[in-house]
């Protein structure tokens, strides 16, 4: 084999898929879903930027929604709180990737991706499974890498567009590239804003007002023949106001809470009398993101790579139960990897890597006047080596084995009774295969192990839990994943069919089914979810694509309590994509199964009650989850190549849970059995909470 043939499998190589695809230059073909990484051992799906576009989605969480094996699910329609989900797996178990670095913890996440702006992103690829990352061994469900724009020649890229419902987006990103492309630097800077849906009119907004600011800059340069330096500044923030439908912005914790006299008739879906600080909720966000990359060549043949990066966010936060919250989380990832050939079939990677993470909490009401609560504060630090094999078997398969190693412990700062409540070694393998059988059929075999510690309630919870909280996690969490996919494809047509089984022991949750504090413990069950899809993507003719995708998820009814919100178990999507001179006309179809929410805990959910001593249920909310259908209709037209009109309609039929007449809000108990207590809450979601909205933009290249 020549040595040409050796550095291509390098780089396409599953080792790369998740973690460097930055730095790299994948080969890529039309595939499903828009784009797909072809020749890379796991399967790697592509949200392409036009992709991106056609959404019209202003943040990664909205760009990432609806993909095969990915919800987006809204666990809290007033805060506005949205866990990103892959093969029905918790949203912690989803690891976010900055060009392959893990700059969003579990807890960052929580609100995180909806700071994550949009502008500079040239793709975002999605592994899914455990395994699917050599450096995030948490990414149970799988990994979201979110690739920014490598530069190609200088310029100005504006995009904008207005709309109804107060839809604002603005994006500027500039390029200089010099030293005939060895020095590039990328500027880039977005400002978005969605407003407030009260579509049922009870003057309580079903989705919150969210805006965000985010600047970043980033630069590279080959500064020898065998030396590239890279690196990123990145500052976001995000901002939400939800709940009120006035402009309400409380700036101390409410000291009164609202109560079943607010509402007419003690109903929900009725007119909210009270005042507008008893229903809102405000989540401020910052977050600084620094990276830097060193990746240096011996010869032509080895490479040593070393990447190092570092987050913080703050949060603060009032919420509608009557407390505040806020936090500091500080991310820091080091990674060091030499990549080698052995041989003519053999690439090797050996690599160590370093990450700690504090978290550390304030609440006037939570933790002071007093209080006997503890703060959830956690300090967390692994220690971890690796080593990968890609093999190349014969011309048309390819074996990718890794074998990892991680030393892990957790220290709940407010836990004294020792200093790491988890002190903890684990091995994990990863095994990935891929075989060409003929130039149609490809299939690739996934199995990898996946594992991680649980840090803190605000992974398995809203927030906190005004009532209190203990932590007696015992054990890390522990899960095994197998997938297969087969691939047909020619030019023109390519069918895709997929699955994935994840095996998940010691799964942490929040038990609040008691009458006192809310307990953040380790399942006894070990839960089996299954995700199975087909996607088939057709070129009608040379100017029409056609993308259908056919998804069921699998969920054991014990797993489905534990969730954040009910989770789609059954999704057909139906994208056409149509040009014709200077048009593109995408129509995208999107129809969600019905559900039964009661396996979900919604059963706990009440839409009135009365006050005759003690609070008495009149009528439980709706526990079923109507089939519906979503349309999001886009047509660009094209101007002397430079200039990009658009307009849009997002959700042309309107359709909105709170139209069907189920709101969110809801009267909560954590125990039904006893009944001196019902909370108003905003949680019971499960369809589209913002209606119809039309937009009209301009994309300008200069």
């Amino acid at each position: 084999m020549h040595l040409y043939q050796v550095a291509l499998f390098l780089f396409a190589s599953v080792g790369w898929a998740a973690e460097d695809s930055a730095t790299l230059s994948p080969i890529r073909v039309r595939d499903h879903e828009g784009l797909i990484k072809k020749y890379d051992t796991i399967k790697t799906e592509v949200i392409s930027s036009e992709t991106i576009e056609h959404k019209h989605a202003q943040t990664v969480a909205e760009a990432a929604a609806n993909q095969v094996g990915v919800d987006a699910q809204n666990s809290c329609a007033n805060c506005g709180s949205k866990r990103v989900t892959i093969n029905g797996l918790r949203g912690e178990h989803t690891t976010v990737l900055i060009d392959g670095m893990p700059m969003h913890s579990a807890i960052s996440s929580f609100y995180g991706l909806d700071a994550i702006p949009v502008v500079g992103i040239d793709s975002i690829e999605i592994s899914r499974g455990a395994g699917a990352s050599l450096v995030a061994p948490e990414a149970i469900g799988g990994v979201l890498n979110v690739i920014t724009v490598r530069p190609k020649q200088s310029g100005f890229l504006f995009n904008g567009n207005l709309g109804n419902a107060g839809t604002q987006f603005a994006s500027l990103l500039g390029a200089v590239v010099g030293s005939e492309g060895k020095n590039r630097f990328l500027a880039a800077g977005q400002f978005s804003h969605q407003g407030y849906w009260d579509v049922d009119g009870n003057r309580v907004a079903e989705a919150p007002e969210m805006g965000n600011r985010s600047f970043f800059v980033k630069a590279s340069s080959e500064i020898t023949e065998s030396d590239t330096l890279e690196a990123r500044y990145g500052y976001l923030t995000l901002g939400i106001l939800g709940g009120t439908v006035d402009g309400t912005r409380p700036t101390t914790p409410i000291t009164q809470v609202a109560e079943y006299t607010d509402f007419q008739d003690g109903n929900t879906q009725k007119l909210y009398t009270g005042t507008q600080d008893k229903v809102t909720d405000t989540v401020d966000l910052r977050r600084h993101e620094l990276m830097g990359r060193w990746n240096h060549f011996f010869g032509k043949e080895v490479q040593l790579q070393v990447s190092s990066s570092i987050a913080q966010q703050t949060q603060n936060s009032l919420y509608m139960h009557g407390y505040d919250y806020s936090n500091k989380d500080v991310l820091w990832f080091n990674d060091a990897r030499l990549i080698f050939p052995l041989g003519d079939h053999h690439f090797f990677t050996l690599g160590a890597d370093l990450k700690n993470q504090d978290m550390n909490s304030q609440s006037a009401v939570l933790y002071g006047g007093g209080s006997p609560l503890t703060k959830d504060d956690f300090r967390y630090r692994s220690r971890s080596f690796y080593i990968q094999d890609a093999w190349l078997l014969t011309d048309n398969s390819e074996l990718s084995m890794a074998l990892r190693h991680d030393s892990m412990a957790v220290n709940w700062l407010a836990q004294t009774a020792k200093e790491n409540e988890i002190d903890q070694g684990i091995w994990a393998p990863r095994v990935n295969l891929k075989v060409v059988h003929d130039p149609n059929f490809t299939s690739r075999l996934m199995y990898g192990r996946g594992y991680r510690p649980p840090l803190s309630f605000f992974e398995s919870q809203h927030g906190l839990s005004e009532e209190g909280f203990e932590v007696q996690i015992q054990d890390i969490e522990l899960s095994h994943g197998l997938g297969y996919s087969l691939n047909y494809s020619k030019p023109g047509l390519s069918i895709t069919g997929s699955s994935h089984l994840t095996w998940i022991k010691n799964m942490a949750y929040a038990d609040v089914s008691g009458t006192g504090a809310a307990i953040l413990r380790n399942s006894s069950s070990e839960y089996r979810i299954w995700a199975a899809d087909l996607v088939v993507s057709w070129d009608v003719m040379p100017q029409w694509n056609l993308q259908l995708a056919v998804e069921h998820t699998g969920m054991p009814d014990d797993y489905k309590p534990l969730l954040p919100a009910a989770a789609i178990e059954n999704r057909v999507r139906l994208v056409s994509d149509y040009h014709f001179g200077d048009f593109e006309f995408v129509n995208t179809f999107t129809w969600i199964a019905s559900r039964d929410l009661s396996k979900y805990g919604y059963d706990r959910h009440y839409l009135t009650v009365e006050n005759t001593g003690l609070p008495e249920v009149i009528q439980p909310k709706n526990l079923y989850a109507p089939p519906y259908l979503t349309w999001d209709v886009s047509l660009g037209y094209k101007w002397k190549e430079r200039y990009t009109f658009i307009a849009s309609i997002q959700n042309v039929l309107d359709y909105t849970q709170a139209g069907y007449g189920d709101s969110p809000l809801n009267w909560s108990t954590h125990n039904p059995a006893n009944k001196d207590h019902y909370h108003l809450d905003n949680n019971h979601t499960w369809g589209p909470l913002r209606g119809r909205v039309f937009s009209v933009g301009l994309k300008a290249e200069i």
